[in-house]
């Protein structure tokens, strides 16, 4: 969060939900209580340095798919490969992955 300038928004794909959440979802009162308790964590530590965090849910959607790989590649934005494996080496990848030291994404190929 230190990198993110300030009044920045983080946005993460794995994280837990939280309040605004549950609200701009209609989520009945108790799940709103439930999530503030869940994501207040993260919520308290972006408004210390005046971010904001928002929950996005991502489901498996081959057009929503399409469109961020369009605009990825339209405005260049490349992501970082730590290291590619074959399948056949996914014991090597779970290991690595499991430490936690990767400097980008670990890719997993399937020929």
């Amino acid at each position: 969060m230190i990198i993110l300038k300030q009044y920045g928004k983080i946005v993460p794909l794995k994280a837990v939900p939280n309040y605004r959440f549950a609200v701009e979802n209609g989520f009945p009162l108790w799940k709103k209580i439930l999530l503030k308790l869940a994501g207040g964590k993260y919520d308290r530590m972006a408004s210390k340095q005046q971010k904001e965090y928002h929950f996005f849910f991502v489901q498996a959607n081959a057009q929503q798919l399409k469109k961020v790989a369009i605009i990825l590649e339209s405005n260049n934005i490349k992501p970082t490969i730590d290291s590619v494996y074959d399948f056949s080496q996914i014991s090597q990848v779970l290991d690595k992955v499991a430490q936690g030291h990767a400097q980008g994404k670990v890719v997993v190929t399937f020929e």
